[in-house]
């Protein structure tokens, strides 16, 4: 009996053992799982890597010996990656004595620009809202800058909110050079940094445009954002000095202006001035666009001889996607998809995000009910016929045998993507491509590119944004500025433009939708 008790407890004691073994193993693991979760993983099957869905490349999986150096050139050397992705500023680096400085000099960035700006007067731009909006901003903001004959500076982006690499909204910054190809910009009009602008001007703001109504929460966060004060020592830190001192009128939510009123509303001598939320407040006419004769690669002595859709056009092409996120698109589009001729399609209507709008019923306007009411009723077959009739005319057209597509949509509705792709390839056998694919083209090739994986999210949404560009023909989305940006790279940087190679998914699947519904 002895023996037996005996035995049974060093037979719980091993199970004990066990037991907790196993506790700390699972603790580990979910360790482990967590540190990734970070990152999207991508599809990975015993050795194989699978693209689209139907084509397998055959990869052995990752070790030591299959290390290739990372050879993006994605750094610009007169722009700090560290400043530009540093946390806002807190209050206790505005209590620092004798905070203000002396008036400096600033130098633009590049000196032999193609438009010459007043090197002593600077306009920075905080930017709001997604990485596209920043991106319209940004542009807004450097017409402005030509207009007033002020230096732009080179303003902070930041992450998406819904992004999980990011710490908040305003505060989780990215890099410019991951945004827009920098250099170009500031090889075309002159440019200097937001740490050359904080010297240049002593941390002081001397005005700030008057866009829309601004609390004073949102000019701590200007300041915040900027590491900048208004006001001076003897002045803290108020009042705001606003550039035009009348109201905006009140029936608009924000001023908006044409580019022949920019110099009469916005004139001021005032040598370092902010531009707040620059968004949609700028109205170039559709006409001065269409008759644009191109892109502007002469020094230009006047801007006042300038025609304002050439620089429209000009500023987009200049503020384009990083070249580095180009060559990392080509190499996909010719390894993955095999260099063949693709219809590319934006499907933006995701419920935590852009549908989100359709809640606000007193902010709706026709076209923005007809979205709301008809998003709810599509489904995977209706978007699939739209683009079955569009590739369909994309052959007539081109005379091209059109068998490929890619799909750009955010994260959560991957699995409408996926049956989207399964009904095309049933149907027609035509292969899909989206962000999966993408993801593991980019985890299998820059695998030791750690730029790519601090930004994974936020660069996978400007690669996608390239792939569609360089599309035979794309379907965007109605009221995505993603789309927007997309049809503008198009306009000049694609052969195939708009409007006989590109449409409205969204138009075409509700049209599908009644086709569908009245036949059965």
């Amino acid at each position: 009996m002895q023996m037996y008790i005996r035995f049974s407890s060093s037979k719980r004691r091993k199970s004990h053992c066990v037991t907790i073994l196993s506790v700390i193993f699972i603790l580990l693991f979910s360790y482990s799982t967590l540190k990734k979760q970070n990152r999207r993983q991508p599809r990975e099957t015993k050795g194989e890597w699978t693209y689209g869905n139907s084509n397998t490349i055959n990869v052995s999986k990752r070790s030591s010996t299959d290390y290739i150096p990372c050879d993006l050139a994605w750094r610009s050397s007169k722009f700090s990656e560290s400043y530009y992705e540093e946390p806002a500023y807190d209050n206790k680096y505005f209590r620092r004595p004798q905070f203000f400085a002396a008036y400096a000099t600033a130098k633009p960035v590049y000196s032999n620009t193609l438009i010459k700006l007043d090197p002593d007067k600077f306009l920075l731009p905080v930017l709001v809202n997604g990485p596209n909006n920043q991106i319209t901003g940004l542009r807004e903001a450097a017409f402005v800058a030509i207009q007033l004959n002020r230096t732009l500076v080179i303003p902070k982006f930041f992450k998406h909110f819904t992004d999980n690499q990011a710490n908040g909204f305003q505060y989780s910054f990215i890099y410019p050079g991951h945004r827009f190809e920098v250099d170009a910009l500031c090889n075309f009009i002159s440019c200097i940094t937001l740490e050359q602008f904080q010297a240049a001007c002593g941390r002081r703001i001397d005005s700030m445009l008057y866009l829309r109504n601004y609390s004073d929460h949102d000019v701590h966060k200007f300041e915040s954002y900027s590491g900048m004060k208004f006001g001076s020592d003897e002045n803290p830190p108020y009042p705001t000095k606003l550039v035009p001192k009348h109201d905006i009128p009140n029936d608009q939510r924000f001023r908006t202006f044409s580019p022949d009123s920019i110099q009469k509303i916005f004139r001021t001598k005032d040598r370092c001035v902010l531009y707040p939320y620059p968004l949609y407040n700028l109205h170039v006419p559709l006409q001065s666009i269409k008759s644009a004769s191109g892109i502007i690669t002469e020094p230009i002595i006047s801007v006042n001889n300038s025609h304002d859709g050439d620089l429209y056009l000009s500023l987009n092409y200049y503020s384009r996607i990083p070249d580095y996120i180009s060559s990392m698109v080509k190499q996909f589009i010719e390894t993955v998809m095999g260099g063949r001729p693709y219809l590319s399609i934006h499907w933006r209507y995701n419920r935590d995000d852009f549908m989100k709008r359709c809640g606000d019923d007193e902010s709706r306007d026709s076209l923005k009910k007809s979205l709301c009411e008809n998003a709810l009723l599509i489904q995977p077959q209706d978007i699939a016929g739209a683009i079955r009739e569009h590739i369909v005319k994309l052959r007539t057209i081109t005379n091209m045998d059109i068998e490929d597509i890619y799909i750009a949509a955010p994260s959560s509705e991957e699995n409408i993507v996926k049956e989207v792709s399964q009904i095309l390839q049933r149907r027609h056998g035509w292969v899909s491509y989206s962000s999966r694919d993408l993801e593991n083209f980019l985890n299998m090739r820059y695998h030791s590119c750690h730029v790519i994986e601090r930004h994974f999210n936020d660069i996978i949404s400007t690669t996608e944004m390239e792939i569609c560009t360089k599309a035979t023909g794309f379907l965007g989305s109605v009221r995505s500025s993603w789309t927007t940006n997309v049809f503008l790279a198009r306009e000049f940087r694609s052969k195939f433009g708009r409007p006989y190679f590109d449409g409205d998914i969204f138009a075409m699947s509700v049209e599908s939708f009644h086709k569908r519904t009245i036949k059965s």
